[in-house]
């Protein structure tokens, strides 16, 4: 296929209407999701007194009440990323309202009260349990969903009268009336997903299957174990579950241990046990600017790009990216169930890993065994993991290099894209 019928063909994927409502979704979200990164970002990564700037600050001794700012920056990260999904499912349904020409104030409201029903249970010991993972930027796309599924019921058994122009009581009263059809198929729906998911809370089902998950990558690691990890990671990040994947690391924390006792006791790394953990080979070379190497995106779109728009998103993105934390870039580019970038956000983790293994292999670099403090910026990994050996950062600088040479063809064309589908919205309304 030519570059110029690729063009047309995402453009054309780009006006799907459910791609649509994801993406204008996704960018209404992103001042939420970029206040909770920078929360995160400055909680966990500078003012935690255990991470790599608050050791070398020593941050302690000029600021011994850091505990107390950081518990506020959590607090702010709770509240925007922590309810991600549970605003996308509300956002979500009042766009697809919009987008078929029946915006309803009710679909919102009852989308994210639906939400709400499906993942609240009183089981287990008759204790109220709500699911909060189910709330999170991990579960976006699903709240993304749910809402677009609500905002096709309020758009063909909802009231068409737009109460943002009619305020009156009467008028109230009748789009009550109007939507109530709408609104009990809504919450049936939600009754019923409830009482399924309480089943398999009630059968413990959830909990097998996530024993069931975790005895699978829990076992001992190796070479490819840790390449399957990284390409499952940056596809389901890439599919709208954005973030690692949390697994039981109880197995790869006694590795990693294990490890630095080798190297410790025998003052060599010859024979080491177990050379290609997660910890020190995934995490060092496969999250450079978060999954799928997205420091290179940004680098490559400022290089690049003549978006102004892209530019202001990568530049507002690029603190929480250097720290790792890339979901305001996921949603304000974004990469999402975008098809541009999927080759290179799954290509770019596994050549890096790839590479790294090679000069770990030829003697360039010795094994990764050496404990990386929390909020450690992915460039400066495998220097720290190295025991401070100097070329590590700069293998890290050469595969940052080759990352953005991978990247920048695929930003063209996504520039190409944007023009495609302006074009055509032109000529739509001539």
């Amino acid at each position: 296929m030519d570059e110029e019928r690729l063009v047309k063909t995402i453009a054309k994927y780009r006006n799907y209407r459910f791609i649509q409502v994801l993406r204008q979704t996704m960018l209404i979200l992103f001042p939420v999701i970029l206040i909770g990164a920078f929360s995160w970002t400055l909680s966990n990564c500078i003012f935690n007194s255990d991470s790599l700037v608050g050791r070398l600050i020593n941050l302690n001794k000029w600021f011994s009440q850091s505990w107390f700012l950081r518990t506020i920056l959590n607090d702010i990260y709770t509240v925007t990323t922590g309810f991600l999904t549970l605003y996308a499912t509300a956002i979500s349904a009042d766009i697809t309202t919009k987008l078929y020409n029946h915006r309803n104030l009710y679909a919102p409201i009852f989308a994210a009260v639906s939400y709400l029903l499906i993942f609240h249970h009183s089981v287990r010991g008759n204790q109220q349990v709500i699911e909060m993972q189910y709330y999170t930027a991990f579960w976006f796309i699903i709240g993304v969903l749910f809402g677009y599924g609500v905002g096709l019921i309020f758009a063909k058994f909802g009231s068409k009268k737009d109460l943002r122009k009619h305020v009156r009581r009467y008028d109230l009263l009748d789009a009550i009336r109007e939507n109530s059809k709408a609104m009990v198929i809504t919450l049936l729906i939600a009754l019923f997903l409830h009482v399924v998911f309480a089943g398999i809370r009630t059968a413990n089902l959830d909990t097998r299957a996530y024993q069931a998950i975790t005895s699978f990558f829990n076992q001992h690691s190796n070479y490819w174990l840790a390449m399957l990890m990284a390409l499952i990671t940056t596809l389901t990040g890439w599919l709208g579950f954005p973030g690692s994947l949390i697994f039981n690391n109880a197995v790869f924390n006694n590795e990693s241990l294990i490890n630095l006792n080798h190297v410790l006791q025998n003052k060599s790394y010859v024979n080491l046990p177990y050379p290609f953990t997660p910890s020190g080979f995934f995490n060092a070379f496969a999250t450079i600017g978060g999954v799928g190497c997205t420091l290179a995106l940004i680098i490559s779109i400022l290089i690049v790009s003549h978006s102004r728009g892209e530019q202001r998103i990568v530049m507002w993105s690029t603190l929480p990216a250097i720290f790792n934390a890339n979901l305001p870039l996921m949603l304000g580019i974004p990469i999402i169930f975008n098809p541009i970038f999927i080759i290179p956000i799954l290509v770019t983790p596994l050549l890096n890993m790839f590479l790294g293994s090679v000069t770990i292999g030829l003697g360039l670099l010795p094994p990764l065994v050496y404990p990386v403090p929390a909020g450690t910026p992915g460039l400066l990994t495998p220097l720290i993991a190295s025991g401070g050996n100097w070329l590590g950062i700069l293998i890290t600088i050469v595969l940052l290099v080759i990352d953005v040479l991978i990247y920048i063809p695929f930003v063209k064309i996504a520039e190409r894209v944007e023009w495609q589908v302006l074009l055509e919205s032109e000529q739509e309304h001539e």
